[in-house]
């Protein structure tokens, strides 16, 4: 089964405007991710407000193992399916703003 669809963190402010990321979510995966093996998958451009009430366009982070992936936190992801004999192993790191303290995510 497929992870749920999810932000790592929220917009932190309500305004309007479009702001820079307060962090950045960085993920190396420890081996090749197919579609066998159920990578990240994204919401493109979700990260923007005024995107969030569009249809969404898909798209799967399948890369060879040692790939560097980063993202907008904000950004809707979710981890696919692991329909494969092994394990799904990758590293992951959260880069903040010095300000910026995780207290969902601690």
């Amino acid at each position: 089964w497929a992870h749920r669809w999810h932000m790592d963190t929220p917009h932190l402010f309500a305004c309007r405007e479009h702001l820079p990321p307060h962090s950045l979510s960085v993920f190396v995966p420890l081996c090749d991710l197919r579609p066998a093996n159920g990578p990240t998958e994204f919401h493109l451009a979700s990260h923007i407000k005024a995107n969030l009430v569009r249809p969404p366009s898909r798209a799967a982070a399948c890369c060879p193992a040692g790939s560097c992936v980063l993202y907008d936190p904000r950004v809707m992801h979710r981890g696919g399916a692991n329909e494969s004999e092994g394990e799904r192993a990758l590293v992951y790191l959260t880069l903040s703003r010095v300000w910026y303290r995780d207290t969902l995510n601690p």
